[in-house]
């Protein structure tokens, strides 16, 4: 009897060394699971980069009447009024560590890669555009005679992309904001005739962040502002009918 009872306590031994083996595996999974999740954050570049352009949408565009060619458009540096104090940014991405990597344009600062643009979106629709771009405080006696006959210039209200890159969600998140104020102003006249304050908005999941995504967003919803503003019919009607108020004889 006494054998058949040690015997017996021998079963459950065996059971709890094997329950703490599972146990210890599953802990020892986890831990490496971990590290290569953390080694993963750890590889993240230090800087990702955004080739801000225009890219167009697709969108129907009211091209500039074949007249509006003879006309020089000249685009003013836009300034950047956007509420933050790394202008040079375009965003950050958010690791899990709470630190942020900074988004930076690719080849210049924020308020020439919109003016570049918004150069490149007129050259496309027909428009006779300056490679100058001088700086202008939006006010109609600062408008220079020197700067052809039409000047468009404006403010960088929103231009920010947020990332969410953590290794404890699967999905990661991207959002970018846009909003730009544009003003037209006749150059002989030094007469402001519209204003025109347009936003848009992208965002994204996905398993990966990238440059690619990041630049990918950024540009569509850059380039939804800037044709919500230039393709519009109405604008293109008012830019018409400045000008030929301003310089009848074209």
């Amino acid at each position: 009897m006494v054998g058949e009872i040690t015997g017996g306590t021998s079963r459950p031994q065996r059971s709890d060394k094997f329950r703490n083996g599972r146990i210890w595996t599953a802990y020892f999974g986890s831990a490496i699971f971990m590290i290569c999740l953390l080694s993963l954050e750890a590889c993240a570049p230090p800087l990702y980069h955004v080739d801000l352009r225009y890219r167009p949408t697709g969108k129907l565009c009211q091209p500039a009447s074949e007249k509006m060619g003879h006309y020089a458009v000249t685009v003013a540096g836009l300034n950047d009024v956007r509420k933050t104090e790394d202008k040079p940014l375009i965003g950050k991405v958010m690791n899990g560590s709470g630190g942020g990597i900074p988004i930076l344009p690719e080849h210049t600062n924020v308020a020439d890669s919109v003016s570049s643009n918004i150069r490149e979106c007129l050259t496309r629709l027909g428009y006779g555009v300056a490679t100058e771009s001088p700086s202008w405080n939006l006010k109609e006696d600062t408008v220079h005679q020197g700067w052809g006959d039409m000047l468009v210039g404006g403010n960088i209200d929103e231009l920010e992309a947020a990332c969410e890159d953590s290794i404890l969600h699967l999905k990661k998140t991207c959002r970018v904001h846009v909003k730009l104020s544009i003003v037209f102003a006749s150059v002989p006249e030094r007469r402001i005739f519209d204003r025109l304050t347009v936003r848009s908005s992208a965002s994204l999941e996905d398993i990966f962040v990238s440059e690619k995504t990041i630049g990918q967003l950024t540009n569509a919803a850059f380039s939804d502002v800037v044709e919500n503003i230039f393709c519009d019919s109405a604008t293109a009607d008012k830019i018409e009918r400045a000008m030929k108020s301003s310089r009848p004889g074209i």
